[in-house]
């Protein structure tokens, strides 16, 4: 859901009259967190290149992880994360299957394991990196400096520093003192003498970003992250969440693909006691509404810009668990049971499929499947609830049994009233298996989650609003 739109050139800058950006006048100042844990400190980044002015066709492993040219590697990590096309020297262009092994690999600098691996096509064939062209994006045609500065680690370095020499002084003219002030102030990992001799066209682009991020973002003061600081820690947070949900996401910039990140506040968000991805997602998606925390996906800018926020959504009210029924009337009327909850209430049943679903005032409001309840009941620290077929198979093979393991699920209850096995097993007699399995599986869950029923609501009610791990909301400048 895209909800904030504006255009921008460099003659002008106007708001769409379909949506508006809504600036907060009232907003806190910008407060230091150099020594938050969230923040690493800044490393020393300065340095002068010693670089031949040969220049290779190929892209070779030499070429590509040249010390010199660290932009390259992250060029390279970018467009094979997003399977995007690759140049050969043959004029050809390819795609790759992903694999994580090699893009650790190339990231390590450890060639053994990337030659073992090679490059593999969609189509299946298997390349050596000197197949590649070393296209303009890895600086190819250039001589010095001129071909690393077009590289994403400069330019997403430099945005950040333009956006803060504009933070500084809204009269800035981006010359190289104000640039030199403004890179002390950020977290990047691009060089300075790399970002002071970018061409026109890429100081051009940095000036316009910097100027539509002001626009949007208004008086609120930032720090700029690229490559080190909260956007390592963010990254860091995302790999095992995504790996916990199944490998939801083939790689990061499926889940969030933002190139810099704008820092406000971050402490409040308590974003590294997220125990789900989708509960990073929540919390990420509070903090941009704030204003305090907004992951920014880049492109070059010629001319006219647009800015949106992908991903948006009105942030879920918090959740305070209320109680649990079997049953609104009473336990044998019903197959189902429901938590509620402060804002509402949830349905548990059959539906088959045994699941429970958010009733609202005038709708369904998402679902949540037996597989993802069970995990969610795992991460509220319950124990595993018995599987729907398997209940079946029991009342087939064994009745009695199911029944005497339905009564102890019954008594061990704070819902029922308690009465005889004589008098349980007759008023369920006529109770068809359907109506038992549901019966059967609400009771348990409730009481699995005993103790654990404000955790259990929290997660499984922020599960069935976005039914399954999304997205991160960003912003994206296009």
């Amino acid at each position: 859901m895209i909800n904030l739109i504006m255009y921008y050139d460099l003659k002008s800058i106007k708001t769409s009259h379909d949506l508006q950006i809504r600036i907060n006048s009232n907003m806190k100042t910008f407060s230091q967190f150099q020594n938050h844990a969230w923040f690493d400190s800044k490393p020393n980044l300065e340095h002068e290149s010693e670089v031949s002015d040969l220049v290779e066709a190929a892209l070779s492993w030499s070429e590509l992880t040249r010390p010199d040219r660290t932009f390259r590697v992250d060029t390279f990590l970018k467009k094979y994360g997003k399977g995007e096309e690759f140049e050969l020297v043959d004029g050809k262009f390819v795609t790759f299957e992903y694999d994580p092994a090699l893009a650790k690999a190339v990231k390590d600098g450890d060639r053994k394991t990337a030659m073992s691996l090679g490059l593999v096509t969609t189509s299946g064939e298997k390349l050596t990196f000197g197949k590649l062209q070393k296209s303009k994006e890895f600086g190819g045609g250039t001589r010095g400096s001129g071909g690393g500065s077009k590289g994403t680690t400069i330019t997403e370095s430099a945005q950040c520093v333009y956006a803060q020499a504009l933070w500084n002084n809204p009269k800035t003219e981006f010359s190289p003192a104000e640039i030199s002030k403004a890179y002390t102030q950020c977290f990047v990992n691009g060089s300075l003498s790399d970002i002071l001799s970018m061409d026109e066209s890429w100081i051009e682009s940095s000036i316009t970003g910097a100027k539509i991020l002001k626009r949007a973002l208004g008086s609120k003061n930032y720090q700029w992250f690229r490559g080190v600081g909260f956007q390592v820690e963010i990254e860091g947070l995302y790999s095992p969440l995504n790996k916990a949900s199944g490998s939801y996401f083939s790689n990061i910039n499926k889940w969030c693909p933002a190139d810099i990140w704008a820092v406000a506040e971050s402490g409040q968000y308590k974003f590294n006691e997220s125990e789900t991805l989708d509960e990073l997602n929540e919390k990420l998606l509070q903090a941009y509404n704030d204003r305090n925390v907004l992951g920014i996906s880049l492109k070059k800018m010629e001319g006219r810009a647009k800015l949106a926020s992908v991903n948006y959504r009105k942030p879920m009210k918090p959740v305070k668990f209320t109680r649990f029924t079997l049953g609104k009337k009473d336990f044998f009327n019903s197959k189902d049971g429901y938590l509620m909850y402060n804002d509402g209430e949830m349905q548990f049943r059959t539906f088959p499929e045994f699941q429970c679903e958010i009733i609202g005032k005038k709708a369904k409001h998402g679902k949540v499947s037996q597989g993802p309840m069970r995990k969610i009941l795992n991460l509220a620290g319950g124990k595993s609830f018995d599987e729907r077929v398997g209940l079946f198979g029991e009342l087939k093979k064994n009745r009695d049994y199911f029944f005497q393991k339905f009564y102890k699920e019954y008594n061990d209850s704070k819902l029922t009233k308690k009465m005889p096995f004589s008098k349980f097993e007759e008023m369920l007699k006529d109770k068809s298996d359907e109506w038992l399995v549901s019966k059967y599986m609400v009771t348990q869950v409730f009481n699995y989650a005993k103790g654990k029923e404000q955790k259990f609501a929290e997660l499984l009610i922020r599960y069935a609003k976005s039914s399954s791990p999304t997205s991160a909301v960003f912003l994206k400048i296009k």
